[in-house]
């Protein structure tokens, strides 16, 4: 008697669920399992799966071996590289950054074409991945400058203001003017100067500081002496360079007036003979690619009559290290980076992130924003400041003058087309000058720069960009403010804190008398202070002052008759009274937001 129907389909879903599960625990493909027909089919499917399991576990168990043996061969390698003695961090004037680079093997001393492997915003950061690695001044600050050679120790002690005026600095001043961008608590003369690269230095014509004493009260007619020497040495380079790039055309006149004092010279160590030399070196460089030089100099194509035009306007060209500048024009024309870097496609879309992205490295690699060679070479004909390698070299002509010249020049600078550029560039121009509007518009409008590379420009280039000095009415109304903000306080809050306009601009209104402060006397003792006491990172000392600006007003020296200032006072309630609240406030200011 046969089964029922619904016998035969309960038996075939007994059979099949038995069939799933042995197929489950022997791990065998269902597929081949049903398809295969026979004993011995099945017998020969179930070895060739087998053997093709085996061997897939086997690949995959090599590819896993190979991959930990290559990560840990990558930590080990990165261990080492951070110990490795031929690692050497130092400051990028172009991109404002710390670099750290690998020296050549056969020695340790800086050279052109080291590696880069990686940059970071602030020292401190650097100094932390990588400790071993040795602290290197910047390649336009050769020695060390007359300032580190005085023993400020001694002469503090000393009640004799005429020992103090020998040395002819004022340290906080002078601190103050040669900081660099990130550094922090850090000096100029805490900076390793490689005292066996003399002769290079000798060789392009610059006079060496002299070292070998050390200025105190005893001998300060030595330090009289030396301050002359420099004086003398200043005043003759400066005489050569305004010789070099004065203009005997009477059609050329200087749109600004610039800065050059003896502390520009005597810090990088400018003689006449050192000047000439970088005048024909900078020459070359502006002019070489317009009569098709070979393919692996970099340079731009300018006529001689537009390279008199840009040295006459801005003559500290003449005062930069042509490695840095060749470094700018290389990362102009150098092709835009692999579509497939997230960090990359973000900020040429958006503008935002540019902060954590490592220009220095993709220039090192060969990348840059793609501009042919005519869009280079008319961008600085237009606008040497584009070049400047300083904050106080960063400010543009007068917005008369610019938009005077462009108008008759071009005839393309329209409101429309500076509300478009405001529109699309707005997180780079708030806070900042009108001036910098123009010139973007100039960019776009007649030169054809993409807003996708003008915001990868504006991203690695932070002197793009500099502070509005006309406080606005949005900030008047809000409080006490200047009329005209202190330009040298502002560029120094954005080099401390590395910051853009748009931050400053923030800052100034919620905390109106920051327009008021001095750099030397107060902005940098607060800040000093405040990431001493506390001790605070660069990056959390930034943190802190963008959220509370206000802290910076607060008084940090002593009171008369010796009593503690009001940050003190506060700063001990803290520690004693109220450390819990310390911890907590501390945590709610510093955490991301």
């Amino acid at each position: 008697m046969e089964p029922s129907s619904s016998k035969k389909t309960a038996m075939k879903r007994k059979t099949f669920t038995k069939k799933k599960k042995n197929a489950t625990k022997k791990g065998v493909n269902k597929k081949r399992r049903t398809s295969s027909k026979g004993n011995v089919a099945l017998k020969t499917a179930s070895s060739a799966t087998a053997a093709a399991d085996k061997s897939k576990k086997a690949k995959i168990k090599a590819s896993s071996i190979k991959s930990n043996k290559n990560s840990a061969t990558t930590t080990a390698n990165k261990k080492n590289q951070n110990n490795s003695p031929t690692y050497y961090i130092q400051f990028s004037r172009v991109f404002q950054r710390h670099v750290v680079y690998n020296a050549k093997a056969a020695t340790t001393t800086p050279a052109a074409n080291d590696q880069v492997i990686q940059s970071f915003q602030f020292l401190d950061d650097a100094i932390t991945s990588y400790p071993k690695a040795r602290i290197v001044a910047p390649r336009d600050v050769p020695f060390p400058p007359p300032l580190c050679t005085i023993d400020w120790t001694l002469l503090s002690l000393s009640s004799s203001s005429a020992a103090v005026a020998a040395a002819g600095y004022n340290k906080i001043e002078e601190e103050c003017e040669t900081t660099i961008a990130g550094m922090g608590l850090f000096g100029l003369c805490e900076l390793e100067y490689d005292a066996d690269n003399n002769h290079v230095h000798n060789r392009n014509g610059k006079y060496p500081v002299d070292t070998t004493t050390t200025t105190t009260i005893s001998d300060g007619n030595n330090a009289k002496q030396q301050q002359q020497q420099h004086d003398v040495q200043s005043n003759e380079a400066l005489r050569t360079l305004l010789k070099l790039v004065s203009s005997s055309s009477s059609s050329v006149i200087p749109r600004h007036f610039f800065r050059l004092d003896h502390r520009r010279f005597a810090l990088g160590g400018h003689t006449p003979e050192s000047i000439t030399i970088n005048h024909a070196r900078v020459v070359s460089l502006l002019s070489r690619a317009r009569d098709g030089g070979s393919s692996s100099s970099i340079g731009l194509a300018m006529s001689s009559s537009d390279v008199a035009f840009v040295l006459s306007n801005f003559p500290q060209l003449c005062l930069y290290d042509t490695l840095e500048l060749e470094t700018f024009i290389r990362f102009l024309l150098a092709p835009l980076p692999p579509s497939n870097i997230p960090s990359i496609t973000i900020v040429a879309d958006t503008g935002v992130g540019g902060e954590k992205v490592d220009w220095p490295r993709l220039a090192y690699e060969g990348y840059g924003v793609g501009l042919s060679l005519e869009q280079a070479t008319k961008a600085m004909r237009l606008m040497p400041e584009l070049m400047a390698l300083y904050y106080e070299d960063s400010r543009k002509p007068s917005v008369g003058y610019l938009y005077t010249q462009l108008q008759q020049q071009i005839n393309v600078m329209s409101p429309q087309l500076c509300d478009e550029v405001k529109m699309q560039l707005g997180q780079f121009l708030e806070g900042a000058d009108f001036s910098d509007t123009l010139t973007l518009g100039y960019l776009y409008g007649y030169l054809g720069i993409s807003w996708k590379k003008l915001r990868l420009l504006l991203s690695a280039f932070p002197l793009w960009t500099t502070n509005n000095l006309d406080p606005g009415w949005e900030i008047l109304q809000r409080g006490p403010v200047r009329s005209s903000l202190k330009r040298h306080s502002l560029d120094y809050l954005r080099q401390r804190l590395q910051i853009r306009p748009s931050d400053v601009y923030k800052m100034i209104k919620t905390h109106t008398r920051l327009s008021t402060y001095d750099a030397a006397t107060k902005i940098l003792p607060t800040l000093d202070k405040l990431q001493r006491s506390l001790g605070l990172r660069n990056s959390e000392l930034r943190q802190l002052i963008l959220r509370m600006p206000s802290v910076i007003g607060m008084g940090t020296s002593e009171k008369d008759g010796g009593k503690p200032s009001a940050f003190d006072q506060r700063l001990d309630f803290f520690q004693n009274e109220g450390k819990d609240c310390l911890q907590l406030v501390t945590f709610t200011l510093l955490c991301p937001i």
